[in-house]
């Protein structure tokens, strides 16, 4: 009954009039009050209508930023500890809780940033990660696709890869991957062979098989606790293996005929180096984003310049959305894409996340240039869902399942499509 009757009393005050005795001393003692009962409701409304009147101070931005974080609100317990912190700059609390937003809110850059600002003390009391680490996390992925619609002419392709990351420090990282991409590819077609007798048309099977190597980098820069820039280089080495295969009308020239198909083995291998750079910020539950990239390939190249935005919604499923437009130019083509995704947190442990991305994507490269899409049928649609289990605090498992629509286009320059199906799963381990 008597917290009751005090706390009534209390808001009578701060709500009165701005001619009432509303001061830092009543505030100051009022909040540290409800601070010390619990009241985190009551201390809110009253630390608001206070900063409506201009009373702010340090003590008042801590107690309202642990009453948000007392209720899960992460993202406005930072807004708050980020005042307090810049009241005093050396408050040991304020870049602690500052802190640990950044790991509730699973921002590495926002954990990072003020875990260098901790003293080693602080540091290993919180158990916060080394800011050196030769080896911060491993990752492997493997993903097969289907081609059933198209099965005589693409074989179904396999990817590998295998990414290591590098903490440089608490403001560099360095991530680096290896891949590896295989595919077969056959046509037949009708051609003129110079080679026969009197110019005879004869049946021609093209086989080709496709390995591409890969290696990717990506610089991250910390510039400020919601300021990153990353700079990336992805290197694709591609070997095209040809075979034809001739069909004659006849085998009156057994020795030609062979002579022929001796003539048209070949290997053809390109090489092609992109680079990549992105600044990102946030600003409370909102990201923004600027990227672009350049690819050079076989003397040709391609630009791309994207903008990017996204939001995280309250409320215990975490739900995320963003939004990204691209601008592609190369080889006397301009054309734009749009992917988006939508994501969120089943349970504790399990998220999952749904995409889309609409356009031609030829030589277009995502997450952060990670991945390049130059195969030679374009992808113009892609789908797909992704579901992220953390089994502990170091061990996720991935696993997505995609649909891809993707354009053929044959000798006589018909263009139709074909669909495909893919399945992927992979380990992400963090030291």
């Amino acid at each position: 009954m008597y917290k009751l009757v005090f706390s009534l009393l209390l808001l009578f005050i701060i709500t009165a009039n701005a001619k009432s005795e509303v001061n830092f001393a009543t505030v100051d003692s009022v909040s540290y009050q409800l601070y010390m009962e619990g009241n985190w409701d009551k201390l809110l409304q009253i630390g608001t209508e206070a900063l409506q009147k201009n009373i702010d101070f340090k003590n008042l931005r801590k107690r309202m930023g642990y009453a948000f974080f007392c209720k899960g609100d992460y993202y406005a317990s930072h807004n708050q500890y980020y005042k307090a912190y810049q009241f005093d700059k050396a408050d040991a609390d304020s870049k602690i809780y500052l802190y640990y937003c950044g790991l509730y809110l699973g921002d590495e850059v926002l954990t990072r940033y003020y875990s260098d600002k901790l003293t080693v003390d602080e540091q290993l009391r919180l158990n916060a990660p080394s800011a050196h680490q030769l080896l911060s996390a491993v990752d492997v992925e493997y993903n097969r696709k289907y081609n059933s619609d198209i099965s005589t002419l693409r074989s179904n392709p396999i990817y590998y890869r295998v990414g290591v990351k590098t903490q440089i420090n608490n403001r560099l990282s360095l991530y680096q991957s290896v891949s590896l991409f295989q595919q077969s590819l056959s046509q037949t077609s009708q051609l003129l062979d110079t080679i026969v007798e009197f110019n005879r048309k004869v049946k021609t099977d093209i086989s080709i098989g496709t390995k591409q190597f890969e290696y990717y980098s990506l610089l991250g820069i910390v510039l400020s606790e919601n300021l990153k820039l990353n700079v990336g280089y992805h290197y694709l080495n591609t070997n095209l293996n040809l075979s034809r295969k001739y069909a004659l009308d006849s085998l009156e020239n057994p020795a030609l005929y062979m002579q022929a198909v001796a003539m048209t083995d070949s290997t053809i291998q390109t090489h092609s180096n992109m680079f990549f750079a992105k600044l990102s910020t946030n600003v409370n539950r909102f990201t923004f984003g600027l990227s672009g990239s350049y690819l050079n390939s076989n003397n040709v190249a391609y630009s791309q310049f994207g903008l990017h935005a996204g939001v995280k919604f309250e409320g215990k499923a975490n739900v995320y959305y963003n939004n990204s437009i691209y601008k592609l130019s190369g080889n006397s083509n301009n054309r734009f894409v749009v992917s988006q995704s939508l994501g969120g947190q089943i349970s504790k442990p399990l998220w999952i996340e749904a995409n889309v991305t609409v356009g031609n994507l030829y030589n277009f490269n995502d997450f952060d240039g990670l991945y390049v899409y130059n195969s030679v049928d374009p992808t113009v649609f892609k789908t797909g869902v992704s579901l992220y289990y953390n089994y502990n605090p170091h061990l996720t498992f991935v696993g997505n399942l995609g649909f891809d629509i993707k354009e053929f286009e044959s000798e006589s320059a018909i263009k139709t499509n074909y669909n495909q199906q893919s399945l992927s799963g992979g380990i992400i381990w963090k030291f």
